[in-house]
């Protein structure tokens, strides 16, 4: 199917999302901190490249590790927001505006996985004439797969190709991006129907989602 290349597309950020990676999992957000939400959400399109790489490959080619057990054939993906937004965050928290660093920030890292929704949806779309059913995305340094195994998912996709490579520690640069696996199987994934979180074993993630998140309201 050859390796694609995404840009130029638009996505959404999850509010209540970007309020959980802020520390609001058990209380509700103050109205001034609402309202900073909003105006920098405002001013996402500016700062953010929405790209992706993406490919389908046959099981031989990464078939060293356990968690591509049972795949037919698994598909691997890059995305990234680019670097502007990076560098904003940069600038306020050297200003002292560090509120606004923070929040900035934490809406770019849920504008990555907006990039990361997209091109799983695009993989999901182009996977669907092989009638094979798809997993949940995974990434590596999440669960029981290293972060060193970046360096099988640039071996095999053009990073630079989006302006994204990695440094010595297997991390990406820029910052805000992704890069996960989907097996592709015969038969559906029954986990799909449960928080993935469930499964991962990292304890007192600062990440975790729990499985009813609260709403936050203004006051």
């Amino acid at each position: 199917m050859g390796i694609k290349i995404i840009k130029d597309f638009s996505i959404t950020v999850n509010e209540r999302e970007v309020l959980r990676l802020l520390g609001y999992r058990k209380k509700e957000a103050d109205r001034s901190t609402l309202q900073l939400l909003k105006e920098k959400e405002k001013g996402l399109p500016e700062l953010v490249s929405p790209q992706a790489v993406y490919a389908i490959f046959d099981k031989s080619k990464v078939d060293r590790h356990p968690v591509f057990k049972g795949a037919e054939k698994v598909a691997l993906c890059i995305c990234t927001i680019g670097p502007s937004l990076e560098k904003k965050v940069s600038a306020l928290m050297k200003e002292g505006s560090l509120l606004e660093g923070v929040i900035l920030d934490a809406l770019g890292s849920e504008a990555a996985e907006g990039v990361a929704n997209y091109a799983n949806i695009q993989i999901c779309r182009e996977i669907s004439p092989l009638h094979l059913f798809p997993s949940r995305r995974f990434s590596p340094g999440y669960g029981k797969w290293s972060i060193e195994e970046q360096r099988l998912i640039f071996s095999l996709l053009p990073g630079d190709s989006i302006g994204v490579h990695l440094n010595p520690s297997c991390m990406m640069v820029p910052r805000k991006s992704i890069s996960f696996a989907i097996n592709l199987l015969f038969h559906p994934d029954p986990r799909l129907k449960k928080n993935p979180c469930h499964f991962c074993q990292l304890p007192h993630c600062p990440y975790k989602k729990d499985e009813h998140p609260p709403l936050n309201k203004e006051k």
